[in-house]
């Protein structure tokens, strides 16, 4: 889907859709660990209040309590400060910067440690390294996949990994008590769990990789969308846009064969003399609105407006194989469905003139970088547009070339020819074809 748009997707539209993004990520990240705290800094009071001989049991007094509260409730708040920054940041469409995205990582992988140094209050310092607490750090590192960086889960790996040893050596490698198990004083254990610690960041950071590379391909396709739609949604069917992205269609400029249809209003100028603008406008959308749906249906895209008619091809961004039968089908129905409407009096007496012409052209998306239009340029649009003019002087109301009868191939329709004709502006004379027996 990224090779869709020839020129690549609107990089800069990746870019700001991935920050927010990230900073949505962030904030919902920043929002789990201030409520965590916020139900931690209601549930302790709970259980002093219910089990107050818990707390001799468990952390030997009273003493240790104030800094709890403060440990807890700071974190708390810390979390929704940080989450409230984020919401401002996303609110102003702003980014968050590098330095602060690191020093938040760095704050956050700290809280297992000072949790641990918090309990060596009330517990024998050289067993805090195998108590739960330890394994705060995997959780802070989970979490850091809500950054969407790679870089920064291994920095948040590697910090863990980095204050976890020296909490080791703090608290047992630089002097052990005689009696306590060689599986806790000893140097290699600690290093194997500050590894796993640090590989915890590391599969991490592979993780958010994948993510951030499934979020880019969605953002990916939603820009291709957004374009495709933003340039064919008002000319084409919703079913034709999702063959274009199905088929991943270039909007880019290329050659392509194609079936050019011009449709003209006979004698609109008249029927608009005093009439009031709005019963004009009603006229051309009764029109319209029933040759786009023909137009499409067959797989064409109507590709201008033209005042008092319109400009549709067939075969370009897509084709469907059928091109020019599709061309000359969707002007057989128009011309009957104009008929229709005026044996039933629903609008006024009405003539159409239809000419189509098929041959090779350049398309693509031209304009500027605020404004694109798909375009089809060639000789093939101006023929077909001449012959449309020549429903006038033969008295006709559809006519094609004789490229355009060449494609047909064997037809049920009854064909007339009209030799020698001279178009305007063209020295060599052509061979038309309409189409017999329409009423």
């Amino acid at each position: 889907m990224t090779e869709l748009i020839a020129g690549g997707i609107d990089e800069e539209l990746i870019r700001e859709g991935f920050e927010r993004e990230v900073l949505r990520s962030e904030r919902a990240r920043a929002t789990i660990i201030a409520c965590l705290f916020a139900f931690a800094s209601c549930f302790f009071p709970a259980v002093l209040f219910f089990r107050p001989d818990l707390v001799i049991e468990v952390f030997g007094g009273y003493g240790v309590v104030p800094r709890i509260f403060l440990f807890l409730g700071g974190t708390a708040a810390y979390g929704f400060a940080a989450r409230y920054h984020l919401g401002r940041l996303a609110a102003r469409r702003a980014v968050l910067s590098n330095s602060l995205r690191y020093f938040n990582a760095f704050v956050e992988i700290s809280i297992p440690t000072g949790i641990m140094i918090l309990m060596s209050s009330f517990i024998q310092r050289e067993y805090i390294l195998v108590t739960p607490g330890v394994l705060l750090y995997f959780v802070f590192i989970i979490l850091s996949a809500l950054r969407l960086e790679p870089k920064l889960c291994l920095f948040t790996g590697g910090v863990a990994a980095l204050e976890y040893l020296a909490l080791a050596w703090w608290f047992v490698l630089r002097h052990a008590p005689e009696g306590i198990p060689p599986v806790i004083v000893h140097p290699m254990p600690n290093l194997s769990r500050a590894g796993i610690i640090f590989l915890g960041g590391v599969a991490t950071a592979l993780l958010t990789a994948e993510i951030r590379r499934h979020i880019r391909e969605t953002l990916d396709a939603l820009e291709a969308r957004r374009r495709v739609v933003d340039i064919f949604g008002k000319h084409v069917s919703p079913a034709v846009v999702e063959k274009l992205l199905e088929q991943r269609a270039g909007l880019e400029g290329e050659i392509r064969h194609v079936c050019i249809m011009f449709i003209d209003i006979r004698g609109f100028t008249t029927f608009s003399e005093g009439k009031a603008p709005a019963d004009v406008v009603s006229y051309l959308n009764d029109l319209f609105e029933f040759m786009v749906e023909s137009i499409n249906r067959h797989e064409g895209i109507v590709n201008k407006f033209l005042g008092d008619g319109l400009m549709a091809v067939f075969g370009a961004p897509i084709s469907s194989g059928r091109d020019t039968r599709s061309a000359v089908n969707a002007a057989i129905e128009i011309h009957a469905r104009v008929g229709g409407l005026v044996r039933e009096g629903r609008i006024p007496p009405t003539k159409i003139g239809i000419g189509i012409h098929s041959g090779p052209a350049m398309t693509g998306s031209i304009g500027s970088s605020e404004r694109k239009e798909y375009t089809i340029i060639g000789d093939v649009v101006n023929v077909a547009s001449r012959i449309e003019q020549m429903n006038k002087e033969l008295g006709t109301e559809i006519l094609f070339s004789h490229e355009v009868k060449q494609e047909l191939g064997s037809s049920d329709l009854r064909l007339k020819s009209f030799a020698d004709v001279k178009l305007k502006g063209r020295e060599e004379t052509v061979l038309l074809w309409t189409v017999e027996g329409l009423s």
